[in-house]
């Protein structure tokens, strides 16, 4: 791999990216140079700040799947993170609404700031539990179930605890 050139790795990152169903991000600043002239090239885009996908790759994916890959990637850039609420509900294989997806959420120490307007919301925990699948961290199913319960109108949180109408 040392006698690749700078471009052949970054194509190389991006293809073992997309065969780990993961979003491309840049593992250097030389490398992150390289990702900005392929977007303004048009080969990559931005799918989040900092994450990037081949246009014709991200097309093809559905809404839970390109979720899912904004999720590996940054569970992958950020190992110390702690996935909760809602996205720790998808890792899990839950049914969750698209409406309740727009964001990535995370397990925040209470110290830990957060960053208003981010896509990533922190949530402020002062112990979590850990639970790891699919090689990402996320709060355990118990916790996952009743933050998605917290956050959820009664109407959706009845419907799938299975008390919603028929």
């Amino acid at each position: 791999m040392a006698n690749m050139t700078a471009n052949q790795r970054l194509t190389s990152h991006i293809k073992a990216c997309e065969q780990q169903m993961s979003c491309v991000y840049a593992r250097t600043t030389a490398e992150a140079k390289q990702i900005e002239r392929r977007v303004v090239a048009g080969s990559l885009e931005v799918v989040m700040p900092g994450l990037y996908a081949r246009p014709e790759y991200w097309s093809e994916l559905k809404f839970r799947q390109r979720y899912l890959h904004r999720v590996r990637a940054l569970a992958q850039k950020h190992p110390d993170w702690t996935f909760c609420s809602y996205t720790a509900a998808v890792i899990y294989g839950l049914s969750v609404s698209h409406a309740n997806l727009t964001h990535i959420h995370i397990a925040a120490m209470p110290a830990q700031s957060t960053t208003p307007g981010s896509q990533v919301i922190r949530h402020r925990y002062a112990y979590r539990t850990r639970a790891s699948q699919m090689d990402i961290a996320m709060t355990d199913i118990d916790q996952t179930i009743t933050d998605c319960l917290v956050d959820a109108s009664f109407v959706e949180g009845a419907d799938h605890c299975g008390l919603g109408a028929p």
